[in-house]
């Protein structure tokens, strides 16, 4: 019998998208990871960019509740390595 051949990990490629971009406080976006790599994937956002987690989900939802600009960040890991974006 032939041996199969075990390719190891992709390491991740962090992408999103969301459902809104732009609307009036509170305002409750909808975000979901388009993220690429080898499975189990490991996901953290911070939906304001202050460094602190906010969730843990690779489709979450969040409200702002103060009218603003804000950075997402997404960072996406697995066994092979991690990606933000």
């Amino acid at each position: 019998m032939p041996k199969s051949l075990q390719l190891p990990p992709l390491a991740p490629i962090a992408a999103f998208t969301s459902d809104v971009q732009s609307g009036n406080a509170p305002l409750r976006v909808g975000f979901s990871s388009k993220s690429t790599g080898t499975a189990p994937l490991s996901y953290t956002w911070d939906f304001n960019n202050d460094g602190e987690p906010d969730s843990s989900e690779p489709s979450p939802d969040y409200i702002y509740t103060a009218p603003g600009m804000y950075t997402v960040n997404l960072t996406v890991s697995n066994g092979a390595g991690s990606d933000s974006e």
